[in-house]
């Protein structure tokens, strides 16, 4: 998925709506790329300290035995002046796309949407590092939810993509555009609860003016995104030219 590029605070993500080759046997498909990010020039704030600060007036060390006449006070020296103890290191990790970690806890099993328009499996997937598009499912009824964005009812935008065909069959999405503001779609999750949604938006977009940071945002309320692919159709390249984009937001 990711382009073998590492930033190690923020990851970038640059996606653009794609077409496939056989896009006229498949669905919405997104390119994904990460680019590299602004190297870092000023050290973040230094981290807190790893043993607590007593407050003014606190015991710092406990009292010696002063039963005893032996007994030795504990050493109250302090550093000498200018020294520093060094601060504890900070785990860092690659920020590859492929590499974020993917959603853990309940995820999203199966969709409906309309009267009948939409029914169907759900499946995590990722990109396929091949062609770092959108890995969808190579059969026409199964939906495709994007593993490493935020789980449905989570902040930001769940996306599922499906096929609007495959093979001369019609995919789980084919009657996405059917779908009007107002329709409900319900999400099963894996523990077997269901989501309920309600469709806010429908738009045809030109592939290249895909909101791809409103599509695959992951901050802000949550909502639902189904893609696929739409429009007319390119029979020279084999793509459809636009994108079937369906919001929905929690009911």
């Amino acid at each position: 998925m990711a382009r073998g590029v590492t930033w190690r605070a923020v990851v970038l993500v640059a996606i653009v709506a794609a077409g496939t080759t056989a896009c006229s046997a498949a669905a919405s498909v997104v390119t994904v790329a990460t680019g590299p990010g602004p190297a870092a020039t000023t050290p973040g704030p230094a981290p807190p300290p790893t043993t607590p600060v007593a407050p003014v007036g606190a015991e710092t060390a406990p009292l010696a035995d002063t039963s005893d006449p032996g007994a030795t006070p504990p050493s109250t020296t302090t550093p000498p002046p200018g020294t520093t103890t060094p601060p504890p290191a900070i785990a860092s990790h690659a920020a590859q796309l492929d590499q974020l970690p993917a959603a853990v806890g309940l995820v999203p099993v199966a969709v409906s949407a309309g009267d009948d328009a939409v029914s169907g499996p759900v499946v995590p997937t990722g990109v396929n590092p091949s062609t770092g598009e959108l890995d969808l499912p190579t059969e026409a009824k199964v939906v495709a939810w994007y593993r490493y964005g935020p789980t449905p009812g989570a902040p930001g935008s769940a996306v599922l993509a499906g096929h609007v065909d495959w093979h001369g069959v019609p995919g789980i999405f084919f009657r996405l555009r059917e779908l009007h503001a107002g329709d409900a779609v319900a999400v099963t999750m894996s523990d077997g609860s269901v989501q309920s949604w309600t469709v806010t938006d429908v738009r045809l977009v030109a592939k290249p003016e895909l909101p791809v940071a409103e599509v695959f945002s992951r901050i802000g309320p949550p909502t639902l995104t189904l893609v696929t692919c739409g429009g007319s159709f390119d029979s020279k390249t084999h793509h459809y030219r636009s994108n079937v984009v369906v919001t929905a937001a929690p009911a």
